[in-house]
């Protein structure tokens, strides 16, 4: 039966593959893609880009359902959509690194000499691919659209900080608030995740997890917490696209890399006056959240736009979508789009109505969506919601 709500959910609209492209740089190749949407002659165009940014573990295949439901968009808010792969992930990755045949040849090749899987380097590519690909010959007044989902929130977050005026505007799809190698700050070893490491005992966990992580079971298993419904991952192979982009003979080192290194200076005052200067006013910020996330639920969301409407910012909107999960950008992709056209067209209301119902057009599945307009928690859970974050930052 399963199988069969499979076929007919995959016949409700194809989605089209990203167009992959490469940018080749010392020792490593980045994989980025770029969508110009369709418009109708006699349109004006428009000259604001949209960049998309992964979560963990997955690759730009994870945006192609928003992507092309984007591009179908009636408004044209997008003069191109980017989505891209962060180094050591998907498919950017060090060139020339041989397979692991021991422990020893884990994180040892010449491209990955001094390399760190960290949240700086990936902020630091980001930010490259921003001046250089995206603006590369744009009015150097023209601001980027950028969302991320997971970690790819967090990300964007941060950039938004440390550069605001790159951006006007933030989308978040349930960005994770905390970030940092869970063995970071492990009396177990120094090591702050520059290749190679110091010795076997790091390359051994990084090794022991990372095959434990991607192991198909296991992969499964994970896809079946981050989504509502199981069809919404299942009709498309995303396990099985997750399965191998970790397949790649860097993956041990990255992992090791990932465990050990530290997370952004920032992310210890997630929720507390992030984009909050002057330079930061013109910002606009949407949140799109699943409600049936396990782990970033509505306490998180509705703590961290509470900061943001204290910040003096442009416009801040939060909605949240039932029967969605971890990653309403694939999962609500349809909805996800919808909300965004009608953000970036300034419209009075998000929503039609309160408990507007959307069909995801790649995969039929239902989603309600609520726009919150009291983002305020009791003071025990704001407080419970702050220890986290700062414990585990």
């Amino acid at each position: 039966m399963k199988k069969i709500k499979i076929i007919i959910f995959l016949l409700f609209s194809p989605v089209s593959p990203l167009n992959i492209r490469f940018i080749t740089q010392p020792n490593r190749e980045i994989a980025y893609s770029v969508t110009q949407p369709s418009q109708s002659s006699g349109e004006v165009a428009s000259s604001t880009p949209l960049l998309i940014l992964n979560g963990f573990g997955v690759g730009q295949f994870h945006q192609e359902r928003i992507v092309n439901s984007l591009s179908k968009s009636q408004s044209h808010s997008f003069s191109k959509i980017y989505t891209l792969d962060y180094l050591g992930q998907g498919d950017s990755w060090p060139l020339g690194v041989p397979p692991t045949t021991t422990l020893d040849s884990i994180g040892t090749s010449e491209s990955e000499s001094d390399l760190s899987y960290s949240v700086e380097t990936w902020l630091e590519q980001v930010h490259e691919f921003i001046t250089s690909t995206i603006n590369s010959d744009a009015d150097p007044d023209r601001k980027v659209v950028i969302a991320g989902n997971s970690l790819g929130g967090y990300i964007a977050t941060i950039l938004v900080e440390r550069y605001p005026s790159l951006f006007s505007t933030l989308i978040l799809f349930n960005a994770t608030p905390i970030w940092g190698g869970v063995l970071a700050k492990s009396p177990l070893s120094s090591w702050d995740g520059v290749l190679p490491s110091p010795s076997k005992f790091e390359r051994w966990i990084g090794k022991t997890l990372y095959d434990q992580i991607r192991n198909p079971s296991n992969v499964n298993t994970l896809m079946s917490e981050c989504y509502s419904s199981p069809v919404a991952h299942e009709s498309d192979g995303i396990c099985a696209k997750i399965i191998n982009a970790a397949s790649h003979n860097g993956g041990h080192a990255a992992f090791s890399s990932i465990l050990f290194s530290p997370g952004a200076v920032e992310g210890n005052r997630f929720y507390d006056n992030l984009l909050s200067s002057p330079h930061h006013r013109h910002v606009r910020v949407l949140g799109i959240y699943g409600r049936d996330d396990p782990w970033i639920d509505g306490r998180f969301s509705r703590r961290l736009f509470d900061s943001f409407k204290s910040s003096n910012l442009a416009e801040v909107r939060l909605v949240e979508l039932s029967n969605v999960a971890h990653c309403p950008n694939h999962e609500a992709a349809t909805a996800c789009a919808t909300l965004i056209s009608r953000f970036m067209r300034a419209t009075p209301t998000l929503l039609e109505q309160q408990n507007e119902i959307f069909i995801d057009e790649a995969w039929g599945g239902k989603t309600t969506a609520n726009e919150i307009t009291d983002v305020k928690l009791p003071t025990l859970q704001k407080l419970f919601v702050e220890f986290l974050q700062r414990v585990a930052s």
